[in-house]
Formats: structure tokens, sequence, C-alpha cells
């Protein structure tokens, strides 16, 4: 998802529509760190309760932010090496030529070193004192307020288009910086609570034992209210196109690792449907329309194939021009579930779908396919003809070879669950998917990601020799 999202902003940039400066908002929560470290030495134990916890939450939003940027790439891990946990960093920067992200990381090395020490040492107390007073609850209502403004703005007037611009910015940084809180004090929780760190938090300026023991409820309230507001932006995400330049900077910084940590990855998912939204507005991207043609662009993927010979053509009723790759990328799972009937083959077309192929004279019926969000692989789901009892899903690369990259690898195919066995093959008794009560959507990867039903593409004969 993340280089998907980076590819639309580089289109965008390529047109010339928006300055790109990746490095802005990262330099900034940067700055802010280092505020925040000349402030607690000099002030930290005598600095009000109040006072603590909201420079709790600014350490956790920008530390957050940083780390999800392709800084996090030239940082050391954030969390303690004995750690068995999924912020440990896979991907290894250049040790060639200094880029941008690797100078500015020298430049803030003290900085970020302090940081990360702080967090290590006294995570859980900053976390407890973090989440123990936010509020989203007037999010919607002040959002909503700022999506009329936006929409009565004179275009000629840029007083009025800059403030709504910064209202619009200030906007989804404070439901931006929730989501980094959150996802930094849910890693806290979760990797920093052994009874030594607490020992040790008890100790510390920042520390308040009962803070701490009602972290976990306070975390849950604070997920409720994020997604509350979450839910009004997917319906509203046209009040914040006067942030399109933020929303971009922000959107070019991401790691190219982002997917592989979830809590953080978690964060960035609204900046996906803001930047399709952008690229749309700008005339870079076609509107995918209404859920009814997408349903119907869906349809049009269906045809049938016969992996290394010929099958049949199915007799599928005429539908509005639509192609797959139009479809938008895929999700995690929380948010795709909801996305069932537009990544999926519809229930009412497969029903007539497999009757063809019960009636099929080859050895192999029509072929279902889907590709992977990154575009990185496809697969391909063999309705077999009737002498077979089975069906076969293959993975493959997208030049055609074995997924082998994906063996072992959990899936799930219209509520069919299992892992992904040698040679990337899966076989499945036919009653099984026959009896499918749902549309028919595959999902592959912890967690789980819903792959995309695609227009069928050419397959190596040589690929599909061997079951």
């Amino acid at each position: 998802m993340t280089r998907e999202m980076q590819l639309a902003v580089a289109r965008l940039a390529e047109r010339g529509q928006f300055p790109v400066k990746a490095l802005s908002p990262v330099r900034q929560a940067l700055e802010e760190l280092r505020a925040l470290q000349q402030s607690w030495r000099a002030e930290l134990r005598t600095a009000s309760a109040a006072m603590l916890t909201q420079q709790c939450y600014r350490f956790l939003a920008a530390l957050g932010l940083v780390y999800r940027s392709c800084l996090g790439l030239e940082a050391d891990s954030l969390l303690p090496e004995r750690s068995a946990s999924p912020m440990r960093r896979r991907v290894t920067a250049s040790r060639g030529a200094a880029t941008v992200w690797k100078k500015l990381a020298l430049e803030f090395a003290e900085v970020l070193s302090w940081a990360r020490n702080l967090f290590q040492a006294h995570g859980l107390a900053i976390a407890a004192r973090a989440v123990s007073s936010v509020s989203l609850q007037s999010w919607p209502e002040r959002a909503k307020i700022l999506a009329d403004q936006a929409e009565y703005t004179d275009a000629a007037n840029q007083c009025d288009g800059a403030e709504v611009a910064a209202q619009s910015v200030a906007l989804l940084r404070e439901l931006d910086d929730a989501e980094l809180v959150h996802a930094l004090a849910s890693l806290a929780l979760e990797f920093l609570t052994p009874p030594s760190a607490r020992v040790k938090s008890q100790g510390s300026a920042l520390a308040d034992a009962g803070l701490i023991d009602r972290l976990p409820a306070n975390l849950k309230a604070l997920s409720a209210a994020i997604r509350s507001c979450g839910e009004w932006l997917e319906d509203h995400q046209e009040a914040f196109l006067p942030a399109a330049e933020w929303i971009v900077n922000v959107t070019a910084g991401l790691r190219q690792d982002l997917d592989d940590y979830a809590d953080l990855a978690v964060t960035a998912w609204k900046f996906s449907d803001l930047v399709d939204m952008i690229s749309v507005a700008e005339g870079v991207a076609e509107p995918f329309g209404n859920r009814q043609w997408l349903e119907k662009a869906v349809q049009q993927c269906v045809a049938t194939a016969d992996v290394g010979g010929s099958a049949g053509e199915l007799t599928i009723p005429p539908v509005s021009p639509g192609v797959a790759a139009e479809i938008p990328t895929g999700r995690l799972y929380v948010q795709t579930q909801k996305l069932g009937q537009v990544l999926a083959y519809p229930r009412q077309l497969l029903m007539p779908l497999l009757a063809a192929a019960s009636g099929e004279q080859t050895p192999t019926g029509p072929v279902l396919r889907w590709r992977s969000p990154d575009g990185q692989y496809e697969a391909a789901l063999v309705l077999a003809a009737p002498r077979s009892s089975q069906w076969v899903l293959r993975f493959y690369t997208t030049a055609g070879q074995r997924a082998n990259q994906l063996v072992g690898e959990p899936y799930c195919l219209g509520g069919c669950a299992g892992r992904i066995g040698p040679e990337a093959v899966v076989k499945f008794d036919r009653n099984s998917l026959e009896r499918c009560r749902e549309d028919l959507y595959l999902e592959v990867g912890k967690p789980p990601q819903r792959w995309i039903p695609a227009a069928p593409t050419q397959v190596s004969q040589q690929a599909d020799a061997t079951p």
C-alpha cells in the first residue's frame, strides 16, 4: 500500500501540481523533540501534571511520525533488542552516498538517541500520561464546520483559502497525532511492561502508578474515538482537499517497509484514500465511480482460460466498460472486509460460473484471477471439470513463475482458510467452495491483505505444467 501511495504522489509531482517536500513534516517533528529535550532537562521535576501530560502526548506523536518516515530506516530500533517485536528494523539503509534522510539523521543524531533511550526506559509511563486525557469527541463536529467553510470559500479570495487550508491541516494533524500516540502507546504496553520496566517507571518523574494501571482502558477509549473520526473522514474526504500539500508531503516521506509494522501502518491508511482523492481532483487519475460500476468492473474480469491449453468461452451478460486494474487497491483485513462486494467475485455471478464449469468437457474449466495489492503476485483458481473433485489455486509472480516466496503464508478463499502449500499450490474439495455463502474473495498474509479480482493474464505454460 505504501508503494502505491508514493507512486500516486510521484505522478502528482511529475505533473507539477505540488512541490513535494517530504522532509518538511519530519524536520518539524524533530524540532519538536529537540524543544522537549531542552524543556525536560531544565524543568521536568517542576512541571505541572497537566503540562507533563501534554508534553508526553507531543513526545509520542513526534516520535511516531519520525519512525513512520524514511528517517526511521536510518535510526536504531525503537524497542530494546531483546524484544521479539514487529518494530525491529528490517530494511538496511544504504551505506553508499549519504542521502537526504541520512543527512537529516546525522543532523539530529543526539536528539534521536535521547528520544529512543527515553522511550525504552520510560515509554510505559509516558504512554500512560499521554493517553490519560485525550479527547477527540468534538473532532467530527469541527470537521463538519470546516467542510462547510471549504465548500463555500471563494476561490478568488486567497486569504479565506489559506485559512481553510490551515484549519484542514490542523484537523488532519490532530487525528494523525492521536493515531501515532495510540500506536506507540500500544507498543509500550505490549513490549515495555515486564516487571523490571514497571519498577524503573516508578522512579521516574513522569510516572504515575494509577495512570499506568488505567492505560489499557484509556487506550481502548482512544481507539474508539479514532475509529469514529476515521469513519467521518472516510465519508467526507473532499473536505480535506485544501490540505493536499501537507498530505502529499507526509505520504512522500513514508518508509518503504511501513507495511511490516502493523501499529504504525494503520496510521497511514487514511492517506491512501486522501491521495486517491487528490489525484482525481488534480486530473491525474480517473474517478472510480459508484459501487454499481465497480461491481460491473469485477464482472468484466471473469473469463475462461485454460492453464496450458484452451477452454470454451463463458456467456456473460454485457456490462459497461471497466478495467480490473482501475479497482482501488486492497487494504488490510479490518478495512477491506467492508468492501467485500467490490474486492471479490460476486456470489450471484459465481453460481452460474460454477454451473458452466460443471458442463466443461476439458480437463480444466474457467479460471478466476486475483492480483496482490502491491502488484507483485497473481493467483489463479482453476475450476476443474466434473471428472475432478478438486479445484486448484496457484500463485505466481508477475513474470509467470511459481511464487515460492509465498509458500507457508496463510490464506483465506471465500471462507476456506489454510496455508499455501509446496510449489505455491492449494487444492480444494470442490464442494467446500460450492457451499460458499460469501462473495469469493482472496486474502493472503498476516495481517491478511485482500487481493484484487483481476482480468485474466497470460501465465507461463511451463509454470503450469505440474500440479
